[in-house]
């Protein structure tokens, strides 16, 4: 577990970093890519960016999961995610419009994260390996 916590730095400061490049140059590449209709909606896409890290954490803590043989929580996540994430695009769509759209992910990534998290954390394996690791230290 040890290497999962130097990964998931590393990953999650690497999305982060990413995304703020990625958000400065949102402007040009919605432009390029999308057309010119789409250039208005860069503070949704500022948000989808903020999904970017929930799932960037996301996927190295299941990748964890799996590797200590919990491929139950892959489900668990998933089970939630979409729970939560029908419930957040009925109310936040009808309250913000297409920003509401661009909020229910983001609290549908989150919300799946922090599960995967939760769940890791709270496997024996995991407790096990820390305390190994912390007496070698």
């Amino acid at each position: 577990m040890k290497h999962h916590a130097s990964w998931w730095r590393r990953v999650v400061v690497a999305t982060v970093a990413l995304s703020l490049v990625v958000f400065v140059m949102g402007g040009y590449l919605m432009e390029v890519f999308l057309g010119g209709d789409f250039g208005g909606n860069l503070s949704l896409f500022a948000v989808l960016l903020l999904g970017s890290v929930a799932i960037a954490s996301l996927q190295v803590d299941l990748a964890a999961c799996n590797g200590i043989g919990d491929l139950k929580s892959s489900a668990v996540s998933a089970i939630w995610g979409a729970a939560v994430g029908v419930a957040s695009y009925i109310v936040l769509i009808r309250i913000f419009g297409l920003m509401g759209c661009g909020y229910a992910t983001v609290v549908t990534y989150s919300t799946m994260a922090i599960i995967a998290r939760v769940r890791l954390r709270s496997s024996a394996t995991y407790r096990q390996t820390r305390k190994m690791n912390s007496q070698w230290a």
